[in-house]
């Protein structure tokens, strides 16, 4: 999920025109216990079944890589493929501008089976697989603009 989900933000940063809001750093997770350590570690080792690259660190290993953090840390989890947000704000605005200059389509791309937008309209896909996307989004900024003002 994580790695379909950053090729979607590379896409829509892209188009955005804001590649500086998604920083392909990765992502760091510290625990200051060793029974969340343990469990983490668990957790990473499966995830390595299914091809998700990370790295297991202990507390030199961590203030090597971050010497800035302070703190008593049992270890951590280095998750290489994530982006990293600086301003999730500044990238949501992008977006909704973006999708507003969009007027030959939205920018959110939908699937032609239903989808959670379909659920939360009430929506229901016609029998050849409703693909009118911009008909879709328009629903939603309607409904959007109709619950939050």
């Amino acid at each position: 999920m994580i790695r379909q989900s950053l090729i979607e933000h590379e896409a829509l940063v892209a188009e955005a025109g804001v590649p500086r809001l998604l920083r392909k750093t990765g992502w760091l997770k510290l625990y200051r216990s060793e029974a969340s350590l343990a469990k983490a570690v668990h957790e990473v080792t499966r995830a390595r079944d299914y091809g998700v690259d990370n790295e297991v660190l202990d507390a030199k290993a961590i203030a090597a890589r971050e010497p800035q953090l302070t703190g008593a840390f049992a270890g951590g989890v280095y998750l290489p493929t994530p982006g990293f947000v600086p301003d999730p704000g500044g990238l949501a605005k992008a977006y909704a501008a973006c999708s507003v200059a969009a007027a030959s389509g939205p920018l959110v791309r939908f699937r032609p089976s239903a989808s959670w937008l379909d659920a939360w309209t009430g929506h229901r896909p016609a029998a050849r697989g409703d693909d009118d996307r911009r008909g879709a989004v328009r629903r939603y900024r309607s409904i959007s603009a109709e619950r939050f003002g």
